[in-house]
């Protein structure tokens, strides 16, 4: 009966029995006192207090910190090792018909005369020696003047193939040391003045591309003499300490007049400036603005201009133009800057007729001029090569 009854209970009044349960025991659970809350949540500490208060080392510690880091806000989150800087763009050479370009961004030195070396079929040696970086971009240089313009620094050797040709696989470049290696070494160091010595263009000379306003006025103001025939302002320009506008200046009169350009590089090249001097050396000695005899000579006076990077300029080209400038080499050879005796070390190298002066040199109170001077006459062909070279 009471089974019965308890049945008929739940069977009737099993809904509201069910209600009324579920009402008591939210009713219970709002009134449990605070303390009886707080133990229980003690109980269960949340993953960033156990992370704190966890022993280090221990596995806790470790899920807890890796939880932690996963849901925790940026600031919070470890650090990731910093993304190593991308190294720096390869530098890039480009031999083409005789011409050197070369583009690098802070490279190693030795890398870019590796690529060169390899783009040519050049022989470098002492490699090992260019430790510096450089930051260059240049386009449409000779062998010799792109590596003037990479070797500011170094006293070097170069035995250049023929010129004629724009085959630089005979080439050998010789790399003796950097110019402050020589001066821990105490040897007689170059004066402040050759420091660029030829390796850097006159003082005006800037990029073709982009022209100062100075410059725009005066190669319009040159343009106009042409068109006027104004050899005298043609004639003044060709004094201008910019190469820029000498050469535009000579461009201009030689047509008009080739004589007067030619007499006018000649009064600028023993200019006491040595910007104008060097420039109008450049233009005289790269151009047949002048006859060979007229430039030789031209050349051979500036030998005795104060400015030693004048005199390495000087020296630079005559010996391009070999044993006819025998006579200046000779004296150029006794040059008390070491810049000036380099020069004509470099350009003897190159052929045979070059050997007495490389002996002389071998005597040099310079060590680094003794040493390039050895070398090459190492290297130097002997009389039957040159012979058949010649023929």
């Amino acid at each position: 009966m009471v089974s019965h009854s308890r049945t008929w209970l739940d069977s009737k009044f099993a809904p509201a029995t069910r209600l009324l349960a579920v009402s008591f025991l939210v009713t219970c659970a709002f009134l449990l006192p605070s303390s009886v809350r707080a133990a229980a949540q003690n109980q269960n500490p949340p993953a960033s207090d156990a992370a704190t208060s966890a022993p280090a080392g221990s596995p806790g510690a470790t899920q807890a910190t890796s939880a932690s880091a996963s849901h925790s806000s940026p600031k919070a989150a470890p650090q990731s090792p910093a993304a190593p800087s991308s190294p720096a763009s390869s530098p890039t050479v480009e031999w083409k018909a005789g011409k050197l370009s070369v583009r690098a961004e802070k490279a190693p030195l030795a890398q870019v005369l590796q690529k060169i070396a390899d783009a040519t079929g050049m022989d470098v040696q002492g490699l090992e020696k260019a430790t510096s970086q450089v930051s260059i971009d240049f386009s449409g240089a000779s062998l010799a003047d792109g590596l003037q313009k990479l070797l500011p620094d170094y006293d070097y050797a170069l035995s250049e193939g023929d010129p004629a040709t724009p085959d630089a696989a005979r080439s050998r470049l010789i790399i003796l040391e950097s110019m402050a290696a020589r001066n821990k070494q105490a040897i007689p160091a170059k004066s402040e003045a050759a420091a660029p010595a030829a390796n850097a263009p006159p003082q005006g000379e800037q990029d073709p591309d982009i022209l100062s306003e100075e410059q725009q006025r005066k190669l319009e103001e040159i343009q106009a003499a042409a068109q006027n025939r104004d050899i005298r302002t043609l004639e003044s320009y060709i004094q201008d300490p910019d190469n820029t506008i000498q050469s535009a200046a000579v461009d201009a009169l030689s047509p008009i007049d080739q004589n007067a350009a030619a007499d006018a590089l000649v009064t600028a090249a023993k200019s006491d400036i040595p910007s104008v001097a060097q420039g109008a050396l450049t233009v005289l000695s790269g151009t047949d603005t002048a006859d060979d005899q007229t430039v030789i000579s031209t050349l051979g006076d500036a030998l005795s201009h104060k400015a030693s990077t004048v005199r390495v300029f000087a020296a630079q080209a005559l010996a391009v133009r070999g044993k006819d400038a025998m006579e200046y080499l000779e004296r150029a050879l006794k040059d008390p800057d070491p810049s000036v005796r380099m020069a004509v070390i470099q350009g003897a190298g190159q052929n045979q007729w070059g050997i007495p002066l490389l002996r002389e040199a071998l005597t040099d109170k310079d060590d680094a001029v003794r040493k390039a001077a050895a070398s090459l006459l190492e290297h130097i062909p002997q009389t039957g090569e040159a012979e058949s070279e010649s023929q």
